[in-house]
């Protein structure tokens, strides 16, 4: 079935309803007053992924941010952190190939620090270091939730760039070290009916969110498609 995000979300995250909450729930007594639950604290990150990404903030972030304390971490011009729609958005500066380790480390440290109930990656780099970062977590049921949005074994093989022979023996170590960290994730969103498949195996839960404009686009643009 095809979700608009936040229904997707209402679908996915039902498995933090015993595991995200207030430590005062249940104190009901006469003339105490009940303290409001917790908002679970969600991170949607991206190491290869800007701050500004459509997908990412847009469709995703901002939408959650009415339920849930949000934050966005990716790529941007330089090191800030700024605020957008109720939205804390972090950016971390990559200039090169070569300082991507640098750029992981300082998202695995920034995880780390924070302490999420949820970390949302949006590629397979965020995931790894979401992973480590959990192993070290203090919260010991935080959850991992993987937006498979792209077929990253063979991005990864074309970026790296080895040659056809090497490329393919590449694309299928990255394709089996993608399904190993996708074992330890909560929950998946897919783009499109591929991914839905590939993911579904795992037996955790899944929506399939594509990525196509808003029906009021079309009503917007019919005159010009028209023209």
């Amino acid at each position: 079935m095809t979700l608009s995000f936040p229904q997707a979300v209402r679908t996915v995250l039902p498995i933090l309803k015993n595991d995200v909450r207030d430590q005062s729930d249940g104190r009901t007594q006469q003339n105490v007053r009940t303290p409001s639950k917790k908002r679970p604290r969600i991170c949607l990150i991206g190491a290869t992924h800007y701050v500004n990404d459509e997908r990412m903030l847009f469709h995703e972030a901002i939408p959650l941010a009415s339920r849930y304390n949000v934050e966005v971490a990716g790529i941007g011009e330089s090191i800030a952190t700024t605020k957008r729609n109720q939205v804390r958005v972090i950016s971390f500066r990559r200039s090169s190939k070569a300082t991507h380790l640098k750029l992981l480390l300082q998202m695995f440290l920034y995880l780390r620090s924070r302490q999420f109930d949820i970390i949302h990656c949006f590629d397979l780099d965020a995931l790894i270091v979401a992973i480590f970062a959990k192993s070290f977590s203090k919260r010991k049921k935080q959850k991992i939730i993987y937006d498979a949005h792209e077929h990253f074994p063979s991005l990864i093989a074309d970026y790296i760039n080895v040659g056809k022979t090497l490329s393919a023996k590449l694309e299928s170590f990255v394709d089996l070290l993608e399904s190993s960290c996708a074992s330890c994730c909560a929950g998946f969103v897919a783009v499109n009916d591929y991914l839905f498949r590939k993911f579904s195996v795992f037996g955790k839960p899944i929506v399939l969110v594509r990525n196509l404009p808003e029906l009021s686009w079309f009503d917007l643009n019919k005159s010009r498609i028209r023209s």
